[in-house]
Parts: structure tokens; sequence; C-alpha cells
């Protein structure tokens, strides 16, 4: 994949888990603020996949979640997910809080994009500055309570408003990403 063949497929990639991630956050707000019952995980309808199944080229992967296995509340999902002609492999983290972490890999095993998340905003950050630490613990202690951008996520995320001020809002209040009736 040549350079401006892989900005365009991080581009699709975002874009897909930005509008993603407001929609199913939203509809479940919505819910939660009407006294409606609606759960629905980020990857229900998408293939997860076990450790013993994960290509070996994903060894960056297995070494950053080392890490985090050994924590408790935090929960790890690996899932096969196809976005327009990209095969991805997607592995997403939760805390038993808001924030978590998405990173999102090519089938050869190449981290493609990754973002840190709370709620349902997701900041991306450069797959670079990722790879410029040889061992996770380097870039934990160093962005484990925050990516560059991050500490702005608590004030994009619609949690906390009213129906009213998320429908004005002009990221959740657009043609691809319209607030449910």
């Amino acid at each position: 994949m040549n350079n401006e063949e892989l900005a365009t497929s991080i581009k699709i990639i975002q874009d897909f888990y930005t509008k993603r991630f407001k929609n199913l956050y939203l509809t479940s707000y919505k819910a939660y603020c009407l006294d409606e019952n609606f759960f629905e995980d980020e990857f229900d309808e998408f293939k997860s996949i076990e450790w013993s199944e994960l290509n070996s080229e994903l060894k960056y992967l297995k070494r950053f979640l080392d890490i985090y296995i050994t924590y408790d509340g935090f929960y790890i999902g690996i899932y096969e997910v196809p976005i327009q002609d990209l095969k991805t492999i997607t592995c997403r983290i939760k805390t038993d809080g808001d924030d978590g972490w998405l990173f999102i890999f090519g089938e050869d095993g190449q981290l493609i994009t990754a973002g840190q998340t709370y709620i349902e905003v997701i900041i991306w950050i450069e797959p670079s500055l990722l790879k410029r630490y040889s061992d996770p613990n380097d870039f934990l202690e160093d962005y484990g309570s925050g990516v560059p951008g991050f500490s702005e996520a608590h004030d994009q995320s619609l949690w906390g408003k009213t129906l009213e001020e998320i429908e004005n809002r002009s990221d959740y209040n657009n043609e691809n990403n319209q607030p449910p009736t």
C-alpha cells in the first residue's frame, strides 16, 4: 500500500468508527434519557477473534495487550471488521469507566490507525506515535492518562447533555449523523 492509499484507508476507517460510535451512543443515550432499555456493543455484528486465531504478524498488538490483560477493569475484544473493501482486525480495549482504546490493523498485521476513546468520542492518533515506542509500557507512561487532544473529549461527548442540546449540535445533527427519532 503506497502512502496515498494508506492515507485514504486511514480516512475511511476513522470516518467509519467516528460515525458508528456517535450513532450507537446517541441511540443509547436517547434511550437512557427516555428511561428505555437499549444496549448494543460497538462490535455485536462482527466476528470475534480468539487469541489463538491471531495472525503471528500482530506481535505489536499482543505485546501491547499483555500489559492490559494483567489489570482488573480492562475488557479486551478483537474483531474482524470489514470496512468497504478493507479487511481489518480491530482491538477494542474498554475500561470499567468511560475511556478506552481502538487499534485497527490491516490483514497483514500492520497497525493502520489507533484512537483513544471517551464514551463516543474518538481522539485519533498517528500509528507512527505508537511505533516510536518499542515497549508499550513506555507509551502508557507517556500517554496513559491521555493522548494529545484527549482532555477535550469530555467536552465533546454528548453524555450529560440534554437531548435538545445534542440535537442542536452541528456534529450530531447533519446529513450523515442524524439523531434518531
